[in-house]
């Protein structure tokens, strides 16, 4: 059996222009991903600064963290 579709071939991948509200709505989600990767990077570079401190810390102190109960407080 054939069957005979008519069809404009470029319009499979046309895409039409955006309205104003459409082209408003992808710049508000361009911001807001943008202030939300700025968010993550701001508190990914705070976690690297505080361990980063840890670290220095613990080797200043030649603390030998593979030796069970290290983390305890000793006074």
């Amino acid at each position: 059996m054939r069957t005979d579709h008519a069809f404009d071939e470029r319009s499979i991948y046309s895409t039409a222009p955006l309205t104003l509200e459409a082209r408003m709505q992808n710049l508000v989600s361009e911001e807001r991903a943008k202030a939300n990767m700025l968010a993550r990077n701001r508190i990914v570079m705070d976690a690297y600064a505080v361990q980063n401190r840890m670290v220095n810390s613990l080797n200043a102190l030649q603390v030998d963290t593979s030796a069970p109960g290290w983390d305890q407080r000793v006074d």
